[in-house]
C-alpha cells in the first residue's frame, strides 16, 4: 500500500517539476506550484558543488517542504587508483564551502558514505522523498551506469527523477542535433554550432536561492559529518593550499582574473603564450592562468558563469585575442570534448570502439617475443631514455 502510495505521489511530482521554471530568474525560493502538494525532494551533490547558477538547487526546492542536500562518499573513486591526495583535499575544502552555503540559506549538507546505488534510495524511502534531483553527468560510463541503477530503484519507489542540465554550457544533446548526432572534431564547425545553439536558447543564468526549504527530523542521526582534510588526505593535513577548494574562492579567483588591469588581461590572454611553471605574475600565490580548471570539473564554478562574466569583462576592450587562443576559446574547448564525449558514448576515453579514434594494430611485447625483440632494434637505450622523459613532461 506504501509503494502504491509513494508512485502516485511520485506521478503528482513529476506533474508538479514539470510546470516548475527550474532555471527561474528572480530571487529567493524557487516557487511552488499554486494548487500542488508540497514535498520532500533529495538533492544529491555530485559534481555542481556550489548553489550560484545551479538548476538543480532550484528544481529540488521548487514546491518542496524539505530539501535534503546529500554527498555521498563512493568508495569507487579512491579504489579506482585515479584520485591522489591534493584532489581528495581540494574536495574537502570543496564539501565544506557548500556545507556552509547550504547552512546560509537555512540548510545542511548531508553525508553519506558507501556505494550510491544503495545509500540513495535507502535515503529516499528512510526520509519519504517523492523527487530525486541531481545534476546531469552525461558521458563518464561509471556515472552513467550509476544513475541508471539509482534511476531503476527511484522508480520502484515510486519516486520521480529530474536530471538538471548544468555542468556544460549548452545542452548536450542541441549542439549534436547541429550535427546530426555526429562527432564534431574540428573546432571551427564546433564554434558555429555552439553560435547557433547560443542565438537560439540565449545563455541564461539560474537564480541563487536566499532560502532554502530545510532537511526534515528525519535526516537527524543519519550520515556523517563533513568530511575533513585530516580525513581525506592526511599527507596533506596541516600543509596551507595555495588553490584552496570551494564556490567562494572559485567566485574569488574569478573575479579577480577579470579585474586585471580592467579586463585588458582577460581580453589578451592567448594560450600558448602562458607557462604554468611561472610563479606570482600577479602578487603571492598566482599564476599565469586562471587555475579555475579544477573549479569547474567539481562543479564549484558554473562554466555558464565564467563566459557570461569573461564577455562582460571584456566587453569594452578595444583589441581581444580570439577562439581557440583565447580565454573564451578555453572554456569552448571544454564544451567541444563533452559534446565529442557525448557523441562517441562510453568508448570515447579509448581506441577500442572509438569511431573517431584510429584503429591501431597494437602489438603486446609482454606475450609476444618478436614485438620485444623489434622495440629493441628500432630504439637504442638512449631513445628510449629520452622519449621516458618526454612522456614525463
Amino acid at each position: 500500500a506504501r509503494s502504491n502510495a509513494k508512485a502516485a505521489e511520485g506521478r503528482k511530482e513529476a506533474r508538479l517539476v514539470g510546470e516548475v521554471e527550474v532555471e527561474g530568474r528572480k530571487g529567493g525560493m524557487a516557487p511552488a506550484t499554486t494548487g500542488a502538494t508540497a514535498v520532500s525532494a533529495l538533492l544529491w551533490f555530485r559534481k555542481g558543488l556550489r548553489v550560484h547558477d545551479s538548476p538543480a538547487l532550484l528544481a529540488a526546492c521548487a514546491g518542496a517542504v524539505h530539501v535534503y542536500p546529500v554527498f555521498c562518499i563512493d568508495p569507487w573513486f579512491v579504489a579506482s587508483g585515479c584520485v591522489g591526495q591534493a584532489r581528495l583535499r581540494f574536495l574537502a575544502e570543496s564539501l565544506a564551502d557548500l556545507d556552509a552555503s547550504l547552512r546560509a540559506r537555512g540548510s545542511r549538507l548531508i553525508v553519506l558514505e558507501g556505494k550510491p546505488e544503495a545509500e540513495i534510495p535507502r535515503a529516499l524511502e528512510a526520509w519519504g522523498c517523492a523527487r530525486l534531483v541531481y545534476e546531469q553527468d552525461e558521458v563518464e560510463p561509471y556515472a552513467l551506469e550509476r544513475d541508471a541503477s539509482v534511476r531503476s530503484s527511484a522508480a520502484t519507489l515510486g519516486v520521480s527523477v529530474v536530471e538538471a542540465q548544468g555542468h556544460t554550457i549548452c545542452e548536450l544533446a542541441d549542439l549534436l542535433a547541429e550535427s546530426k548526432g555526429e562527432a564534431v572534431t574540428t573546432y571551427s564547425s564546433f564554434q558555429n554550432h555552439f553560435a547557433k545553439v547560443v542565438a537560439r536558447k540565449p545563455i541564461v543564468l539560474a537564480s541563487t536561492p536566499a532560502q532554502i526549504p530545510p532537511p526534515g527530523e528525519h535526516a537527524n542521526g543519519m550520515g556523517r559529518a563533513v568530511p575533513t582534510v585530516a580525513e581525506f588526505a592526511p599527507s596533506l593535513a596541516g600543509s596551507s593550499s595555495k588553490f584552496p577548494g570551494g564556490e567562494t574562492e572559485a567566485l574569488r579567483r574569478l573575479k579577480a582574473h577579470l579585474a586585471l588591469e580592467n579586463g585588458k588581461w582577460a581580453a589578451a590572454f592567448e594560450k600558448p603564450q602562458t607557462s604554468p611553471t611561472e610563479l606570482d605574475p600577479f602578487g603571492p600565490d598566482t599564476r599565469s592562468t586562471t587555475v579555475l580548471s579544477p573549479y569547474l570539473k567539481f562543479g564549484c564554478l558554473s562554466s555558464r558563469t565564467f563566459l557570461l562574466e569573461l564577455r562582460a569583462a571584456t566587453a569594452a576592450a578595444s583589441t581581444k585575442s580570439k577562439p581557440p587562443m583565447s580565454l573564451e576559446g578555453q572554456i569552448l574547448w571544454r564544451e567541444f570534448y563533452y559534446a565529442c564525449a557525448k557523441a562517441v558514448g562510453p568508448n570515447f576515453g579509448q581506441m577500442k570502439g572509438n569511431k573517431i579514434c584510429r584503429q591501431i594494430a597494437w602489438r603486446d611485447v609482454k606475450t609476444e617475443p618478436a614485438a620485444a625483440e623489434a622495440l629493441k632494434v628500432r630504439f637504442k637505450p638512449t631513445q628510449n631514455i629520452k622519449i621516458a622523459r618526454a612522456h614525463t613532461q
